[in-house]
């Protein structure tokens, strides 16, 4: 297990957030108070643990999200990341046993379900974030751990308010968040046609036609970026004209828009549950190469450590974001997006 320590004193600017017990909603960025006592050196340390040959490239983009936030605060935070490898329980135990030992209390954990339900295991006055995971997909209930993944489920429901309900398909491939996208829309519209893309050679004027006419149909994009841009290409191709075409988060990314014509996209309606208004965060976020304005970890991390740092660390500390907490979930604002010519904008 690697360490890596910082101790961040650097003249930029910077905000984060509260907690409370009760009631259950609360105001990220409010400062409320609560009955944990946190001695005024726990105060000033933040851990970061990353399982990183497990969460892969989502290693950096928490690492770097937490940094953005702390310099945009100017907050003088002694902060360590833990390079613990992977989710294996007896590393978990060792890194806890040293956070504990070195008064750390305040920790973001970029962790699957395995890693979230080895620490779920452990009773301790430490609070812990952890960016990747929404609370329903796990059955933790600990009242010191906080889950910011954002809800793809919420965002299907605000799509299917702008569909076809009797003639939708939905496209998907072997990656696990497609998958996952794709079930999720099967539970609420068992009827669906499903398309699965797959192979390295697709003829996808065959693939568009093999289940029935897509004709007045609503289309959920559960695709990666280059996928979903090609399908979109050939509906219009096959002239082939559909009521809408529907993507969560994984299709908002300035990238469709240099991937795709401005014909393909017209009938695009995107879900989107980011909203940085803060654009020195912005600015810093990209000085490490990633965007807080379209890659929703770096945001939800952002929201986590804004929510520890504004009701704990420096309550006299502004908020730079508004959602709210939920009995320990981070419950954000979802809307849908339109595909301009350069730039998205609400639908």
């Amino acid at each position: 297990m690697k360490s890596i320590f910082y101790t961040l004193a650097i003249v930029v600017f910077f905000s984060a957030c509260t907690l409370t017990q009760a009631p259950k909603t609360i105001i990220v960025g409010e400062n409320n108070t609560s009955k944990k006592d946190f001695s005024k050196d726990s105060l000033s340390k933040l851990a970061i643990i990353i399982p990183e040959k497990t969460i892969k490239s989502y290693s950096s983009t928490i690492i770097n999200a937490s940094f953005a936030y702390l310099l945009r605060q100017n907050a003088k935070i002694d902060t360590k990341v833990f390079l613990i490898g992977i989710e294996d329980e007896a590393r978990i135990n060792r890194v806890l046993a040293e956070l504990e030992a070195e008064n750390f209390r305040f920790v973001i954990a970029g962790f699957t379900l395995k890693g979230a339900n080895i620490l779920a295991k452990h009773s301790n006055d430490m609070m812990f974030f952890i960016p990747t995971l929404h609370k329903k997909n796990t059955n933790i209930d600990a009242k010191n751990i906080y889950f910011g993944r954002i809800d793809y489920d919420a965002q299907i429901d605000k799509l299917l308010s702008e569909v076809n309900s009797n003639n939708i398909a939905s496209f998907y491939d072997n990656s696990v968040l497609s998958n996952t996208l794709h079930q999720s829309i099967l539970k609420k519209v068992p009827n669906a046609r499903t398309y699965k893309i797959e192979g390295e050679k697709i003829n996808f004027a065959s693939v568009l036609k093999s289940k029935g006419p897509l004709r007045g149909s609503s289309i959920f994009l559960n695709t990666p970026l280059v996928t979903s841009a090609i399908i979109s290409s050939q509906l219009r191709v096959n002239d082939i004209e559909v009521q809408n075409i529907l993507s969560t988060q994984i299709g908002y990314n300035p990238m469709l828009l240099s991937l795709t014509q401005k014909e393909d996209r017209a009938k695009l309606i995107i879900a989107n549950s980011i909203a940085n208004k803060d654009k020195t965060l912005a600015y810093l976020n990209e000085n490490f190469s990633q965007s807080i304005e379209y890659n929703w970890l770096a945001y939800a991390t952002s929201v986590g450590l804004n929510f520890f740092y504004t009701s704990f660390m420096d309550k006299r500390s502004s908020s730079l974001f508004s959602e709210s907490i939920e009995d320990t979930q981070v419950v954000y604002d979802i809307k849908l997006m339109k595909a301009l010519e350069f730039n998205f904008a609400e639908y």
